[in-house]
């Protein structure tokens, strides 16, 4: 695994974004999980594993997450 580093997170932002703001909280959590990763995808950003689009059955083991809640939060 990459090193993690930082990036600048606008918390206002995340907060005043209402369709963030209209999921779960479950589902914000995952979302969250996710753009943590993201700084390590090819290209810089995207969710990706080794370059290439992380597959659905792929996603729950790369977030540490159960595979029926993470398609389920997905959805």
């Amino acid at each position: 695994m990459a090193k993690m580093g930082w990036a600048k997170f606008w918390f206002r932002d995340y907060e005043s974004d209402i369709d963030v703001r209209m999921c779960r909280f479950a589902a914000q959590g995952l979302w969250m999980r996710m753009l943590c990763r993201m700084p390590e995808g090819k290209p810089y950003g995207y969710l990706t594993l080794h370059g290439k689009s992380v597959a659905d059955d792929e996603l729950p083991r790369l977030l540490c997450g159960g595979a029926e809640e993470v398609r389920r939060l997905v959805q």
